[in-house]
């Protein structure tokens, strides 16, 4: 029995070579030529290696070629040889139409370019057998085959020289692998099974070699298993997809500030949803929460039901910002109310109390300290704000110009034209400004003056005036 096995295995054998023939394709991978390397004229491209504008940060390529091999003939061994420079160490992976060849190592070069071309010879090569011919060649005149390396680490690559060894006949018949699984379209991280048939051993993408295999994938994958025929020189490969659901949640805001307020909820990736609370069942729900609040939506497609997601809108007091002010001249003392919170202060000075509110730097103290001006303070609190009243501040000197000058306006209200007297002939500068703190007139005074602001719109508008003594602030108002 062992001699007739052994003289069908050398007839077989000896047909197979002696009827086999080669033919080569080389695939370049033209780049950057001495761009890098200005000493060596052959072209190349590096992968992994972005240094100096050297390559690509990308670990793999696709190149497409011609079919060669006369049509009736099946392919039984392919042997590849690259022509690479770089570190030692690094492997090279190939794979041709999508069947995985075997990994190779380079084991020759360095990590720094090379003033000759020598360093281009072959520093990695692999031969893969298919006594049965290739799993997934395409055949035929002009069919185009699909050539793929990938690299675990920097490498400069020149080509890849593939050998295909071709010849009428074959040992055996390639199996049929297919893959079976649980489901193909399932939730992130759910469990699927996926079984191998057709071969006797197999080897999955995933390393593992048994025919069954549990996988959870969070985003959708494909999954590849090369199975080998009883007699263990024939194999195949098969594919299956798995779709992995992508459900997210958005919010127009995660935060509300004294609440209610309202918020939209919008979710995604499905298309049957479930919110609690409420029982909405529409993919995006507008919620008022008075007091924070977890919102969970449930959602599924088909019969893929993804794991709740919660998001959480946080509802925190709106704090309320005060000043008290102590002190007197020539220095006052600025209080915010007494909160565990942050503080901003700001300046008016100038404005009055109408807009034009400025940061002052540095000002974060619960305290203030100035001589005088306009001033207001933003109080931070739970990610939430507040920002007081005007605070004014009597500069020196202000309480001699307030008492011993008499200041009218009359009339008021009126239609624009109006008089300012003062009981002083000091020059004051008049400013009048609308209640968004635009300085809309200025006008400098000395006594009794008469004002024309017709081009005024009716309404409320704030006059300060100053002189070198202080600031004094009136009320006008213009009705048409």
């Amino acid at each position: 029995m062992k001699t007739k096995t052994t003289l069908f295995i050398t007839c077989l054998i000896a047909a197979v070579f002696s009827k086999a023939q080669t033919d080569t394709v080389n695939i370049f991978y033209p780049g950057y030529t001495n761009y890098c390397c200005t000493g060596n004229t052959t072209p190349y491209f590096c992968f992994n290696d972005n240094s100096a504008g050297c390559g690509s940060t990308a670990s793999s390529s696709a190149s497409t070629f011609i079919n060669t091999v006369p049509a009736g003939n099946v392919i039984t061994q392919v042997d590849v040889y690259y022509y690479t420079f770089n570190c030692p160490g690094t492997s090279a992976t190939g794979m041709l139409n999508g069947m995985p060849l075997s990994t190779a190592s380079i084991l020759t070069g360095s990590c720094m370019c090379a003033n000759d071309t020598m360093g281009w010879s072959i520093t990695a090569s692999s031969s893969n057998v298919y006594p049965c011919g290739i799993p997934g060649y395409n055949y035929g005149t002009g069919a185009t085959e699909t050539f793929y390396v990938s690299f675990t680490g920097a490498v400069c690559i020149s080509q890849a020289r593939i050998v295909l060894t071709y010849t009428t006949a074959s040992i055996g018949t390639t199996p049929t692998i297919s893959i079976t699984a649980s489901q193909d379209s399932v939730c992130s991280g759910t469990t699927v099974t996926l079984t191998a048939s057709g071969g006797n051993t197999y080897t999955w993408n995933t390393g593992a070699t048994t025919n069954t295999i549990a996988v959870s994938p969070v985003n959708s994958t494909t999954y590849n298993v090369v199975g080998i025929s009883s007699t263990g020189t024939c194999l195949n490969m098969a594919t299956q997809a798995i779709h992995v659901e992508s459900i997210n949640i958005q919010a127009t805001q995660s935060l509300v500030c004294g609440g209610p307020a309202s918020v939209t909820l919008t979710a995604s990736g499905a298309s049957n949803y479930t919110w609690m609370p409420g029982g909405m069942n529409t993919p995006a729900i507008t919620v008022s929460p008075s007091i924070t609040t977890a919102y969970t939506v449930t959602a599924s497609t088909g019969t893929c039901i993804a794991t709740p997601i919660v998001t959480t809108i946080t509802v925190n007091p709106l704090p309320s910002a005060s000043v008290t002010v102590s002190g007197g001249p020539p220095v006052y003392t600025l209080t915010a109310n007494a909160l565990p919170a942050t503080y901003q202060w700001l300046s008016n000075n100038g404005y009055g109390c109408s807009g034009g509110y400025t940061p002052i730097t540095g000002a974060t103290n619960q305290t203030y300290t100035t001589g005088g001006g306009n001033y207001a303070v933003i109080i931070t609190k739970n990610n939430c704000t507040d920002t007081s009243g005007c605070s004014t501040i009597a500069p020196l000197g202000i309480a001699t110009f307030i008492n011993n000058t008499q200041i009218s306006i009359y009339p008021n209200p009126n239609n624009g034209n109006f008089i300012i007297e003062t009981s002083t002939a000091t020059k004051q500068t008049v400013m009048v400004y609308d209640v968004n703190g635009k300085l809309v007139l200025s006008q400098t005074i000395n006594g009794k003056t008469t004002i024309d602001a017709g081009v005024l719109n009716e309404g409320v508008y704030n006059i300060s005036m100053s002189s070198n003594e202080g600031v004094v602030n009136k009320r006008l108002v213009i009705v048409k």
